[in-house]
């Protein structure tokens, strides 16, 4: 998750996103729309979609 984080503290290039997300995710078709999908319409979901496969891991940590 590494990967994520750096991703969202950089310049969040849009196919490097995809690219994350496409390791982090078994959701085929999500990719398929954000690799169909010009990033100018679809940047807005993608950091959304990264952003949640961090959630589980922000509320493991405040446990600790």
């Amino acid at each position: 998750m590494e990967d994520i984080l750096q991703w969202l503290a950089g310049g969040k290039d849009y196919s490097e996103g995809v690219a994350i997300l496409d390791r982090h995710t078994k959701n085929s078709a999500l990719i398929r729309h954000f690799r169909c999908t010009t990033a100018k319409f679809a940047a807005a979901k993608l950091e959304y979609e990264l952003r949640k496969l961090l959630s589980p891991i922000s509320c493991n940590l405040s446990y600790v």
